[in-house]
């Protein structure tokens, strides 16, 4: 909260990077402590979300490894017309549910030229290919993080539909849970 507050207090932020080292999943560290400092992040989130100075003026944010949620992103981001880059990592608890708010809702949606999202688990279904589309001035899109039906889909939206210079295209294709290793019967 101290950091929290501090940063929401800079006046004149421009470009905002937070990267949360999760080295205590990595560590034998009690169960009550993990517990204690996610309170504490998502009481951080709350704070820049709610009072950050900043907020309208914001022009690239990156965020890695936090445990934000979709809401909190949303009012880090809502007052934001500025913003021109968004780069979002192993935020595991952002949903779905943010493509509404950034193809549809957000207002700073058409001034954003560059879109980064890895690690995630987010899926790419025909509402959230239509919601990408709400982003007219999108020039970078790198979904490599999230998950597409087939290989195809992404590269067809972006041919007839979006237009996208430069996209990445998401690395996993058809689902999320797709671990099965393929034995050769000779072999076994």
């Amino acid at each position: 909260m101290p950091i929290a507050r501090a940063i929401s207090r800079l006046l004149a932020l421009r470009d905002l990077s937070i990267r949360v080292e999760d080295d205590l999943y990595a560590r034998a560290v009690p169960r009550s402590h993990i517990a204690v400092e996610r309170r504490e992040q998502d009481s951080a989130w709350n704070l820049l979300g709610q009072k950050a100075a900043w907020r309208a003026r914001l022009q690239r944010l990156k965020i890695q490894n936090a445990d934000l949620n979709s809401k909190q992103l949303t009012k880090l981001l809502e007052h934001s017309r500025c913003c021109e880059e968004l780069w979002l990592s192993g935020c595991k608890f952002i949903g779905n549910d943010i493509w509404d708010f950034l193809g549809y809702e957000w207002v700073g949606r058409i001034r954003l030229q560059s879109l980064h999202i890895a690690e995630s688990c987010w899926s790419l279904d025909e509402s959230s290919l239509k919601a990408i589309g709400g982003l007219t001035d999108l020039q970078h899109l790198n979904i490599q993080g999230c998950y597409a039906m087939n290989s195809h889909v992404v590269e067809h939206w972006n041919k007839n539909v979006w237009h996208i210079p430069h996209l990445v295209p998401p690395k996993h294709v058809d689902t999320q849970h797709d671990n099965e290793i393929e034995i050769d019967p000779d072999y076994v």
